[in-house]
């Protein structure tokens, strides 16, 4: 600077050391005043911070020179403007050399208005930042030229970029890239109208990869000729409304979509919230804001409900906050639907009753469902009579009240006799629709209020409630006896069944498991005395049912192990005299009984199913051992004839055939020298089903006899539809020879029909020489009996065929 007006010299801290030229004129201080001092201390404070970076720079470098206009204090405190020069000292001098020039009047007034404006521009700058930096939201500016110029903390804390990164276009990166052209588009409308402030809302993804929803407000900036010189605005983060709101509605779609009928009561509104399925259920509409008076509901819901809306919502509901429950409502169709509730207060801020919301559930599809279920648990599916739980319990309740008026209970065990046989031959499908036949008609032979269940499988159990005396209980079996022997008619064939009953009459000690268990002795006394028939329980015949329990757990090993036997009674031709064939009958030899006859096991054989396996094992070992025993007869003589009982349930039976066939091959059997012998029962109880038999087995050469025959009904009828080879004349008509001559006229009538229809006859239970004699005379051909032989063991009986003897 040439020619100053001052010039100071300062060290290398920026102290003043000397002042050349006239200091109190130009700026009013004195030269003592001022040495010594930092020259900062006179500087404007806008000029303050630059002083010790210049000073820095400078000291001692002679070669650099700044200036610039700066305003200096002087000793009243106003301020005045000079020129002032700063270099570094030249040798000699001191390190920092300050010149100093006045400026006129005129220019410093300029500066001083220049610089008011710029201190106003500062102040309002420094106001903007600070405001911007207390603001809840994000704070932006944005400059036309340079990008984003500025951000506070909210801003950085919003999008996770640091101060710096947040200047110029960097922040454009973290705009989520399918909401980048609404916001670049928005920009360009923005800087098309100047004047008009625009909103948008995107989503940003921060640094640490976290996508949040932002809404920007922006402003123009415009200057004094109208132009746009930034941007300002706002941002906040509304990811908390946006996914609110997007629950909101996914909570509304659910709320409209939903079969349930849902309601939310504002109490201050008398008005309810009814989604979709509440306005069908109840065909009501909803004003526009959604609701519906209550006063519409009001002829539709329970009195409580009603009153619980209207005041209070009951004590349970107001103390645990939520009730849950079963209700009725009434639909528009005047329906009481079956619903299951879930209610829940609602309180306002203070804790104050406001209202409730409820959710109720349509559960008619399960009412059904569970009327079904307990329909299904406590009733047989076959015939829909009460199953053996149902009884259990009505038996409990009869006994119960049988206690408090003294008067018994009675219970009628009923069991089909043989049907078994039915299953085994016409299949498990037709024998259900005999037992639902049969449930009906044992249903209408008894009160109306009296139980009738199925025990299982072919058994029923009657109970009767208020019985006097034995009377009542036998006639009412006798009733159902009778029903259940009434011919059963399908679409080809005739059924003829039978039933045995058991009765026990209840004391004050009996129980459900007593009673039932006394029934069902009596039952099986009344089958063992032949069936068909009813008995009432006395004492001596649980002793029986132990010992028919253990009879066929015995039985079960023996049939499996080594405890059967076989033994044979011959049969006699009496043109001759000899033996000319043999009945093959089963015994048991009991390891504790010893030997025990058929009339021992065999009904407990043929109701437990056993008789099948025991009548396959008779088969295999009679055709096992015939070859011996005909090898044990004198040369030339016939071959023997092997007689062998089947039962009705063997018949039925579908492996029959393929049983005896099997066993025919295995020993080389002739099938023409084995006769199979069946009562007139086994026929009876399924003619057809006999009758197709029979006919496989006669195809195979086997002979069919029928034994006890004139026992039974419609014999006759019998020789005509079945297929038969021989005819056994019972001992009943046999044992009256020559002492009745009614049986004498039998015996010769049958033996003339067999005669004359080419059927063989036998008569059994020949035990007299005169019996013996009078058959005889009569011309029948065969007899066997205790007068000729006893069964006897494989043995014994070889013994007897070696002597051959003659009677």
């Amino acid at each position: 600077m040439s020619d100053p007006d001052l010039v100071i010299e300062c060290d290398d801290a920026g102290v003043i050391r000397s002042v050349v030229g006239d200091l109190s004129g130009h700026l009013g201080h004195q030269d003592r005043d001022v040495v010594g001092r930092p020259i900062a201390d006179y500087l404007h404070p806008r000029n303050q911070p630059v002083a010790a970076p210049i000073v820095a720079t400078l000291a001692g470098q002679p070669g650099l020179e700044l200036w610039d206009e700066v305003r200096v204090r002087r000793p009243d405190g106003s301020w005045t403007w000079v020129m002032a020069s700063v270099r570094g000292g030249a040798p000699g001098q001191h390190p920092l050399v300050v010149a100093v020039r006045s400026l006129p009047e005129e220019v410093a007034e300029e500066l001083n208005a220049r610089h008011d404006l710029l201190d106003a521009w500062i102040q309002r700058e420094e106001r903007f930042r600070l405001l911007a930096e207390a603001a809840p939201v994000g704070v932006f500016q944005e400059s036309l030229q340079q990008g984003c110029v500025f951000v506070n903390r909210r801003w950085c804390e919003i999008t996770g970029l640091d101060h710096d990164e947040a200047l110029g276009e960097g922040w454009l990166q973290i705009v989520h890239p399918e909401d980048r052209p609404q916001l670049d588009h928005g920009h360009v409308r923005q800087r098309s109208r100047p004047t008009a402030p625009m909103e948008h809302t995107f989503r940003i993804r921060r640094p640490d990869g976290a996508i949040r929803w932002v809404k920007a407000g922006i402003g123009p900036v415009v200057g004094p000729d109208g132009d746009l010189e930034s941007l300002v605005g706002t941002l906040e983060d509304i990811t908390e409304p946006i996914e609110a709101m997007a629950r909101v509605g996914r909570l509304t779609q659910v709320l409209e979509a939903t079969p349930d009928l849902v309601g939310v009561y504002e109490m201050a509104d008398e008005a309810i919230y009814l989604n979709d399925a509440a306005c069908r259920f109840f065909e009501l509409e909803r004003r526009p804001d959604d609701r519906v008076p209550l006063s519409d509901l009001h002829d539709r819901l329970p009195a409580w409900m009603v009153a619980g809306w209207d005041a209070s919502l009951g004590d349970t509901l107001l103390h645990d906050g939520t009730w849950s429950g079963e209700i009725e409502l009434t639909n528009a169709r005047g329906v009481d639907v079956p619903l299951l509730a879930q209610l829940m207060v609602r309180r306002d801020e203070q804790g104050r009753l406001s209202g409730f919301a409820a959710i109720l559930r349509d559960i008619t599809h399960r009412k059904v469902m569970e009327a079904q279920l307990e329909h299904q648990a406590t009733h047989d599916p076959l015939t829909g009579l009460p199953n053996r739980t149902l009884l259990l319990e009505r038996l409990a309740a009869a006994l119960a009240r049988a206690t408090a008026t003294g008067r018994p209970v009675a219970v009628l065990f009923l069991d089909l006799d043989r049907f078994k046989v039915v299953n085994d031959s016409q299949g498990h499908p037709h024998g259900d629709r005999v037992l639902v036949t049969l449930a009906e008609r044992i249903r209408r032979c008894v009160p109306g209020d009296q139980t009738v269940a199925r025990f299982g499988g072919d058994e029923f159990v009657v109970l009767a409630e208020d019985v006097d005396d034995e009377e009542a209980p036998l006639a009412l079996a006798s009733a159902l006896i009778a029903e259940v022997h009434r011919p059963l008619d399908t679409a080809t064939e005739r059924f003829v069944l039978s039933a045995s009953v058991g009765i026990a009459i209840s004391d004050p000690e009996a129980t459900p498991e007593t009673l039932l268990r006394d029934a069902d002795a009596a039952m099986y006394r009344a089958k063992g005395a032949g069936r068909s028939q009813a008995l009432v329980f006395e004492p001596a015949m649980r002793a029986d049912a132990v010992v028919r329990f253990d009879i066929e757990a015995a039985l079960r090993r023996a049939v499996g192990g080594d405890e059967l036997r076989l033994h044979y009674q011959p049969k006699i031709d009496l043109r001759s005299g000899a033996i000319v064939g043999i009945e093959a009958l089963v015994r048991w030899q009991h390891p504790t009984r010893g030997l025990l006859p058929p009339d021992e096991f065999l009904e407990v054989a043929a109701e437990t199913g056993l008789i099948i396996d025991l009548g396959a094992w008779v088969v295999d070992h009679a055709f096992a051992t015939l070859p011996q025993l005909e090898a044990a007869r004198p040369a030339g003589s016939s071959p023997l004839y092997l007689c062998i009982n089947l039962s009705a349930t063997e018949l039925a039976h579908p492996d029959l055939v393929a049983t005896i066939d099997a066993a025919l091959a295995r020993h080389g059997t002739d099938p023409s020298r084995v006769d199979l012998e069946l009562t007139e029962h086994a026929l009876l109880t399924d003619a057809p089903m006999a009758t197709r038999r029979l006919e496989e087995l006669r195809a195979m050469g086997l002979k069919i006899a029928i034994d006890d025959f004139g026992t039974g009904y419609s014999s006759l009828a019998y020789l005509r539809r079945f297929p038969v080879d021989l005819l056994k004349i019972d001992r009943t008509f046999v044992e009256g020879l020559g002492e009745r001559p009614e049986d004498d006229a039998i015996v010769s009538a049958v033996a003339s029909l067999a005669t004359s229809l080419d059927l063989a006859v036998v008569a059994e239970g020949v035990e007299t020489p005169e019996q013996l004699a009078a058959l005889r005379t009569i011309g029948v051909t065969m007899a066997q009996g205790f007068w000729m032989s006893r069964p006897l063991p494989a043995d014994e009986l070889e013994a007897l065929l070696r002597k051959d003897p003659r009677w």
